[in-house]
């Protein structure tokens, strides 16, 4: 979901979607395909599913996708070993050279950049990571609230829970459930004592999580 109104939801019959092996996607690679639901929605004049976008990302788009990516990495990273080769350069008051440069980028600065440029903040990407406070856990009354509470912004909301059967896609190893409905949240049976992680995209990511933040704290006193 992007920013600007939320899509009006209307009938619209998809083309059955594709199977594919759930592979462990990148946070830059699940914005490529929020930005790629987003357009799907706009052309079909109705909000996709993240299922559907994903199916129709992987399949259509995603290899050359990463062609473009790596492309893009390259140049940033000459980039970054070009400031590195100046700024040496200075402190030793000598050209230091470019075999030189690269080797000292790779060896203490690429893993560093590599992980930024991955993270989930460098990707718009907003977290949260709570603890469930109440004896009775995510039972149907709190569930049904959460789903509301992530309905009423206009953003993509995703749930992990360590062990999660049921899910729409693993991230960097950790598999993560889209919340958009009672019954698929219910099937995360988060109890007492388990930390589970929330992560959102779009305008009101931020909102979203602060809200959901504040819902699962109450849940201590609401144990009904």
């Amino acid at each position: 979901m992007s920013e600007g109104k939320k899509m009006e939801k209307k009938e619209q019959s998809f083309p059955e979607e594709i199977n594919f092996k759930v592979q462990d996607l990148t946070p830059a690679e699940l914005k490529a395909i929020e930005e790629h639901k987003y357009y799907m929605s706009l052309e079909l004049g109705c909000e996709v599913s993240i299922e559907q976008a994903l199916s129709d990302f992987i399949k259509e788009y995603r290899e050359e996708w990463l062609r473009d990516k790596q492309e893009k990495d390259m140049q940033a990273q000459k980039m970054e070993i070009i400031k590195h080769k100046y700024f040496r350069s200075q402190e030793e008051g000598c050209d230091i050279g470019e075999e030189r440069a690269v080797h000292e980028w790779r060896e203490k600065y690429a893993k560093i950049w590599r992980s930024c440029c991955e993270s989930l903040e460098h990707n718009d990407f907003y977290s949260l990571r709570v603890t469930i406070p109440n004896k009775r856990g995510l039972h149907l009354n709190p569930v049904s609230t959460l789903v509301s509470v992530v309905k009423g912004f206009d953003c993509d909301v995703f749930i992990h829970k360590p062990g999660l059967e049921h899910y729409n896609f693993i991230l960097q190893g950790r598999p993560f459930l889209h919340i958009k409905s009672v019954f698929t949240l219910m099937g995360v049976a988060a109890i007492q004592g388990d930390t589970i992680e929330f992560i959102a995209y779009g305008c009101e990511a931020e909102i979203a999580l602060e809200k959901i933040r504040q819902f699962i704290e109450q849940l201590a006193q609401i144990d009904s």
